[in-house]
């Protein structure tokens, strides 16, 4: 879908190869958890903090197309210029509406994948303590079985 969608927008491509570099990304630090990788909560706590960087850039950019671009109503208002009484509060509305939108998905994105970056940070440590607390034989058990 996402594919679909980028086919017409220059910035939806951006946002999709982003978003798939990120999830590939996920899936090396998932692989290096399983094999209990001590790098592997950094590599998944530093993806988090991309996909926030992402999230926040996105809003940030449609929160500034919404305000300050482009007025979609300029063209059929300038055909028929008793439109604009009737289009000025829907064009209000639909700003309104945007800037809600994509207020909220900026602070409830970025701090839940903040919250998830510092789980994540935060799991280095408990991952090192097992490590040094477990017999040898059982990490390598652990590992070949996932």
């Amino acid at each position: 879908m996402s594919l679909l969608i980028a086919v017409f927008s220059p910035s939806s491509l951006i946002a999709m190869v982003c978003l798939a570099a990120l999830a590939w990304n996920e899936h090396r630090g998932r692989r290096q958890l399983q094999q209990f990788d001590e790098q592997g909560p950094r590599t998944l706590g530093y993806n988090q903090l991309a996909f926030c960087g992402l999230i926040a850039a996105y809003c940030i950019y449609q929160l500034c197309n919404a305000i300050f671009g482009p007025d979609p109503y300029a063209e059929q208002i300038a055909r028929t210029p008793e439109l604009a009484e009737m289009l000025d509060p829907m064009r209000e509305l639909i700003t309104m509406a945007t800037v809600a939108a994509y207020g909220a998905v900026l602070v409830l994105g970025v701090g839940m994948q903040g919250l998830m970056a510092w789980y994540y940070f935060s799991r280095g440590g408990v991952l090192r303590e097992y490590l040094r607390e477990t017999p040898e034989w059982i990490v390598e058990l652990d590992r070949a079985v996932a």
